[in-house]
């Protein structure tokens, strides 16, 4: 979801602008799936095509998160 939002909805050119509406549209849809629970019938997959974990997808996205914080810096 945190792709596909960035992909469908523009956002803001600046980088620190985009970074954090990018986290907060992630925050927001992070915490609807909390609130709604596990769900059988949604697929969570990898850029290319392998099936993962709502726990890996979000790991993933803390470690790329890191990752750009570190080639901020």
């Amino acid at each position: 979801m945190f792709y596909a939002t960035s992909l469908d909805e523009a956002l803001p050119a600046d980088v620190v602008g985009r970074y954090a509406e990018a986290c907060r549209r992630f925050d927001e849809r992070l915490r609807a799936a909390c609130e709604h629970g596990a769900d059988r019938s949604i697929l969570y997959v990898h850029l290319y095509g392998a099936p993962y974990t709502p726990d890996e997808a979000t790991r993933e996205v803390l470690i790329l998160e890191s990752s750009l914080l570190q080639n901020i810096a």
